[in-house]
């Protein structure tokens, strides 16, 4: 019996990764035998919008440095002369050995017909001491000219999902063919992160999901099922070149439950930081220490996000509820707070293994990990998933927030209609631009 427990299950994304790695084997030798051409690649988008090429740049499966991008123009006026523009650079990138990025090209593809075949004519160094040099015919307009190929010049064409029927069968003949989604880059962005904060990061992205399919595709702009939420996540989370380095911090002499009643107020509120500065910390230490990126958000919609989410620990049975109403009350100082953040994030990173105990909130119990730092865990979940649905909210309709605002979480209603200025375009467009300027 064949033992497939330990077989390693590679990701669409690795495989066109080493795939872009190989190199064609031109021996100096003159045996065709030794002749070895690696083919092209030709990736089918899913998606309708061309974000598939920023995916390909930003995570670093094509070399942006070394990568040139090809997009033709649908405008008349400046069709003939951008085309004879494009293939020229395609022309130079091929004799340079350039990585070359084609998309919407339909218009010249006829142009590079000998070289996507790799019809190449070889001349050999006549004293055999370098390798053979490669030529193809390129077309500009009516001549055909003879170009070297380079051995390391390699070619991908980007051919989205609809007009794959109207391509014709022998073009696509000529490449190694990929299909890729958002949802391939996202499995392989997670499967790359720390196992503990990959579990945490699928957790949020379950509760999206939910609340992307109860608000239903069609109630928002421009939404499209398995692509809209792992766009949203992949802009949230790390870049795969982001390497994460424990963060020092000076251990503080933690306050305990039970003592902390001397730092209460006649209000039982105490002196300390509250869910608030927690949440703060928390989203400042993710930012800066742990590679996630977050638009920024005013001071009164995390002192939203804060309640909502410290107050369903609060009102939760259970050796965190304790915790959770101290961080509501105040009694912690931003010290011991800010250990708590760091304690977690160093787990949820360095932890070699995924935990073995883990409840419905998102609790992942390790020993030798705090209690607080274990709940610190669960508001990263929590506030994980409220932030990518805020950021869902945007493309919300206001037809359907009318229509299901008795059913959304309050949170939802009073984001939408306070924060995020749907009813301004102006204003929604300078908060928008605010927050990249953060």
């Amino acid at each position: 019996k064949n033992d497939t427990k330990n077989i390693e299950r590679r990701s669409i994304i690795r495989i066109l990764e080493d795939s872009l790695a190989d190199k064609p084997n031109r021996s100096a030798t003159g045996r065709q035998e030794a002749f070895d051409e690696v083919r092209y690649k030709l990736i089918v988008d899913l998606s309708e919008d061309d974000s598939l090429s920023r995916l390909l740049l930003m995570y670093k499966i094509l070399d942006p440095k070394k990568t040139k991008i090809f997009m033709c123009s649908d405008f008349p006026e400046d069709n003939q002369l951008q085309k004879v523009n494009t293939i020229a650079a395609i022309r130079h990138a091929a004799v340079e050995g350039h990585t070359v990025l084609m998309t919407q090209t339909d218009d010249i593809h006829e142009s590079f017909y000998d070289l996507f075949n790799q019809h190449f004519r070889r001349i050999d160094d006549p004293d055999r001491t370098k390798e053979p040099r490669f030529y193809a015919n390129i077309a500009i307009g009516a001549h055909h000219k003879p170009c070297r190929v380079h051995k390391d010049f390699q070619c991908v064409v980007v051919v989205k999902k609809s007009e794959i029927p109207n391509t014709p069968a022998p073009f696509l003949n000529r490449f190694e063919k990929y299909c890729i989604s958002h949802k391939d880059f996202l499995q392989a962005r997670l499967q790359s992160l720390d196992p503990c904060m990959s579990i945490v990061v699928k957790s949020a992205l379950e509760k999206v999901d939910e609340f992307f399919k109860f608000v239903e595709e069609p109630n928002f702009y421009g939404a499209r099922a398995g692509e809209t939420v792992e766009s949203l996540a992949l802009s949230v989370l790390p870049t795969p070149d982001f390497k994460f380095t424990k963060i020092d911090h000076t251990s503080t002499t933690r306050v305990q439950i039970a003592d902390a009643t001397s730092d209460v107020q006649q209000d039982g509120v105490g002196s300390g930081v509250g869910p608030r500065e927690l949440l703060v910390v928390l989203m400042e230490t993710l930012q800066n220490s742990a590679g996630f990126h977050f638009m920024k958000s005013s001071d009164e919609e995390m002192n939203s996000d804060a309640d909502y989410i410290l107050g369903q620990f609060a009102s939760l049975q259970g050796e965190f509820q304790g915790i959770a109403e101290a961080v509501v009350n105040k009694r912690y100082s931003f010290n011991e707070v800010e250990g708590f953040v760091k304690e977690a994030i160093n787990h949820l990173h360095l932890s070699p293994h995924p935990d073995e105990a883990k409840t419905e909130y998102g609790y992942m119990h390790v020993e030798g990990v705090t209690k607080e730092a274990c709940l610190v865990v669960m508001v990263t979940v929590q506030w994980l998933a409220v932030y990518m649905c805020k950021r869902l909210l945007q493309l919300m309709t206001a037809e359907a927030l009318t229509l299901a605002r008795r059913r959304l979480p309050r949170w939802c209603v009073d984001c939408y209609l306070s924060h995020q200025n749907h009813f301004s375009l102006k204003d929604l467009i300078d908060s928008s631009l605010r927050s990249l300027e953060d």
